[in-house]
């Protein structure tokens, strides 16, 4: 299995990170593992990310989430960030 960690979603660089990385490793990647999740929306923004990337590059097969809980309201939120994303 294949999984990169990819900058948290406040930064800059995420969106670019998520791009470069699906567009580079196409079906090689597994999983992307998003830092600093704090709710649902987040792990929903990345999601539609994948599944634009996914449907555009042609892809075998759906990439994974993995949301990292890292922050105090992400614990708060936890039930609604497991169910964001199938």
């Amino acid at each position: 299995m294949r999984a990169v960690r990819v900058n948290g979603l406040e930064t800059e660089w995420c969106h670019d990170d998520i791009v470069e990385l699906v567009t580079g490793a196409r079906d090689r990647l597994d999983v992307v593992i998003v830092s600093k999740v704090r709710s649902a929306r987040d792990v929903w923004w990345v999601d539609v990310l994948l599944t634009q990337l996914e449907a555009k590059l042609h892809l075998a097969r759906p990439i994974a989430l993995e949301a990292l809980i890292e922050e105090v309201e992400s614990l708060v939120n936890v039930a609604e960030i497991a169910w964001a994303s199938p």
